[in-house]
């Protein structure tokens, strides 16, 4: 039987879109394997489709999105052996920038029919999946932003970034972790199961997507200057010089909420609430096969 390909594309204009299929195309009758592209058009459409898709025995899921959409159709491959691929259609495309999948079209479907595999862990939290990151105080109040203005791209994050600071309320959580527990109130607080958030830019330069560990960053309330200037040391991938950057690696933690009202929080950039007042953060190791670049 001939291996069939899935590929799963979030919404694009419509001459992109022929681009993809053309090149998807040219590789597919290179490789002599089938595929079968499906759009997805709405919220949750992704995991619905990546459902049929392993229904219909899919050799590969493959995302073309952004990491929202890579993360919808993952949760559907979680402990299979259908490997999950990913062409990068997103705006910072953090989860391909970990893995080093090209952000040029004809390279990354290239990687897909190069079929070289990994193993990834994956981060729960509140019911859900993280492949990249999970993010508390600025962190969520700039995916929330940003999502909300319906931009996309470097400008629109710095805009939405800017807005996030002006306004922003310090959250106060209680963690625990390894017996020990620390009281926080975060500017930032970012869990990561990968070296990237975006645009190259990076808080945990250090994270593993593989080691059966979450790297954990978390910086005091500074002032603007302060944030100016750390903004400058992420952009540079430089170590941010900071006595109130506090970092640590985890495989278990439970974080509470000591504020009030609910938790506002991001997961591989999709913003969300909840009024739960405490919840677990943990990691499995290696529950996702993946096809990446070999180099």
């Amino acid at each position: 039987m001939r291996k069939k390909i899935y590929f799963i594309v979030n919404l694009i204009s419509q001459k992109k879109f022929i681009r993809l299929k053309k090149e998807i195309s040219n590789q597919a009758s290179k490789y002599n394997v089938d595929f079968e592209i499906l759009r997805s058009t709405y919220r949750g459409h992704a995991l619905v489709l990546a459902g049929k898709a392993i229904d219909e025995k899919a050799y590969a899921v493959v995302a073309c999105g952004g990491d929202g959409t890579i993360n919808e159709i993952a949760r559907v491959l979680i402990d299979k052996k259908t490997p999950l691929g990913i062409i990068p259609m997103g705006s910072g495309n953090g989860i391909a920038g970990h893995f080093g999948i090209p952000s040029n079209l004809s390279d990354a479907i290239n990687v897909i029919f190069s079929d070289y595999r990994t193993k990834m862990d994956v981060g729960f939290f509140d019911k859900k999946i993280f492949l990249g990151n999970l993010g508390f105080g600025l962190e969520s109040i700039f995916i929330k932003n940003y999502n909300e203005k319906g931009l996309h791209g470097f400008f629109a994050y710095c805009i939405a970034l800017f807005k996030s600071i002006k306004g922003f309320i310090y959250p106060k959580f209680k963690i625990e972790w390894q017996l020990n527990e620390m009281v926080l109130r975060p500017l930032v607080l970012l869990i990561s199961n990968l070296n990237q958030q975006g645009y190259n830019f990076t808080l945990t330069p250090n994270a593993k997507s593989n080691d059966g560990n979450l790297d954990m960053v978390y910086i005091k309330k500074i002032n603007i200057f302060q944030i100016l200037k750390l903004l400058i040391f992420v952009i540079q991938r430089k170590e941010i010089p900071f006595n109130e950057v506090h970092r640590l690696s985890f495989s278990k933690m439970r974080i509470t909420n000591l504020k009030g009202g609910s938790i506002e929080y991001e997961i591989d950039g999709e913003f969300f609430e909840t009024n739960k007042k405490s919840l677990e953060i943990r990691v499995f190791n290696e529950k996702l096969s993946l096809i990446v670049s070999e180099s």
